[in-house]
C-alpha cells in the first residue's frame, strides 16, 4: 500500500463509527473528473469493491454530447475498479426553475439537488454516509470565499470532515490536489474535464480562477494562513454537537426549543442556526443579516 493509500485508509476508517448509524458501505459522489475519481480509487481500496457505490449526477446544463462523453469514460473506469456505476440524471430544467423558486445561483440549486439524489441512493443502498470529493484546495476557496462575504467565525471553519445530520463525509479534506493527480497518472487513468469550470460566471470558479491567483501573487503564503484561520475558527465552535439541538424536521421547517441556545457561545449560537437552516434549505446561504437579527433577539432574551 503506498503513502496516499494508507493516509486515506488511515482517514476514512477513523470517520466510520462517527457517522456508521446504518449500513456498512460507502456513495460516492462521482462527476468523474480528477478529484472523484481519486476519491472513487481510494475507497475501492481500501473499503473493498462490495462497499462502495459509485453515483453520478446529470444537472441537463452541458451539451448531450460532453455529458454522453463523459458518462463513457466514467463507466469505463467503474468497470475498471470493479464497481457499477449509477447514473442519476435530472429533468431537463429543473435546476432552473430551482433556482427561480428559491432565488439562488444555478451553483446552488444544482448541489441542492444533487445532494438530494445522493442521499437517495445512500439510503437505497442502506450506506452510512455519501463521501464527496472535497479537497485542500476546495477547503481554501471556501473560507476564502467566507471570510470576503463577512461571515462569521464558525462559518470560517470552512467544509467539515463529516456531517453526521447529512450523512456527508470528506475524507480528501488533507489531500492537495497535485498528489491526487499523481496517484491517477501513476495508475494510468484518465479523467474527465467540466467545461464550465472555466466559466468565471460562477462565484467558485472566479475565486478559483481569477481572485486567488491574484491574492497569491501579492501574499506567498495565503494558502497557509487560510488554513490556519479554518483550525482557529474550528476551535471556537470546538465542542458544538448538533445532535444536541433537539431538532425536530417538518415539511420545509425545522424547529428546536430556544432553551437550548442558553449557555452557549456567540460562535456555537451561530452554527446552531446554520443547522436549523441547512435542514430546511440545504446548501443555500443562510442570509447573515437574518442572523445577526436572531442572534440578537437570542441576547436580548425575545422570543
Amino acid at each position: 500500500m503506498n503513502t496516499i493509500e494508507k493516509d486515506f485508509s488511515d482517514t476514512i476508517t477513523a470517520m466510520l463509527p462517527r457517522v456508521a448509524d446504518s449500513g456498512n458501505g460507502l456513495v460516492v459522489a462521482f462527476s468523474g473528473g480528477c478529484d472523484s475519481l481519486a476519491l472513487l480509487c481510494l475507497a475501492v481500496e481500501a473499503l473493498g469493491r462490495g462497499r462502495v457505490f459509485p453515483v453520478y449526477v446529470n444537472h441537463n446544463l452541458r451539451s448531450s454530447d460532453e455529458l454522453g462523453r463523459e458518462v463513457l469514460l466514467n463507466e469505463a473506469n467503474c468497470r475498471r475498479l470493479g464497481v457499477k456505476l449509477e447514473v442519476c440524471t435530472l429533468e431537463k430544467g429543473k435546476v432552473l426553475a430551482l433556482a427561480r423558486s428559491r432565488r439562488c445561483g444555478v451553483e446552488e440549486a444544482a448541489r441542492i439537488l444533487r445532494y438530494e439524489a445522493l442521499e437517495c441512493k445512500r439510503l437505497g443502498h442502506s450506506c452510512f454516509a455519501v463521501a464527496t470529493a472535497h479537497h485542500r484546495q476546495d477547503q481554501i476557496e471556501t473560507v476564502a470565499m467566507r471570510l470576503a462575504a463577512g461571515s462569521p467565525i464558525g462559518s470560517l471553519r470552512g467544509i467539515a470532515r463529516c456531517d453526521s445530520l447529512r450523512h456527508l463525509v470528506r475524507p480528501l479534506l488533507s489531500f492537495d490536489r497535485a498528489d491526487l493527480e499523481e496517484y491517477l497518472s501513476r495508475k494510468g487513468f484518465e479523467w474527465s474535464t467540466d467545461s464550465t469550470n472555466e466559466d468565471s460566471s460562477y462565484s467558485r470558479n472566479r475565486f478559483r480562477n481569477k481572485v486567488l491567483p491574484n491574492v497569491r501573487s501579492l501574499w506567498p503564503s495565503c494558502d497557509e494562513k487560510l488554513l490556519s484561520l479554518s483550525y482557529a475558527a474550528s476551535k471556537a465552535v470546538e465542542g458544538f454537537d448538533p445532535s444536541n439541538l433537539g431538532m425536530e424536521v417538518g415539511q420545509e421547517c425545522a424547529w428546536t426549543r430556544i432553551s437550548v441556545f442558553d449557555g452557549m457561545n456567540p460562535a456555537c449560537r451561530t452554527m446552531a442556526l446554520f443547522c436549523i437552516w441547512d435542514a430546511v434549505m440545504g446548501d443555500v446561504d443562510l442570509p447573515m443579516t437574518l442572523a445577526m437579527r436572531v442572534l440578537r433577539a437570542l441576547e436580548c432574551g425575545e422570543d
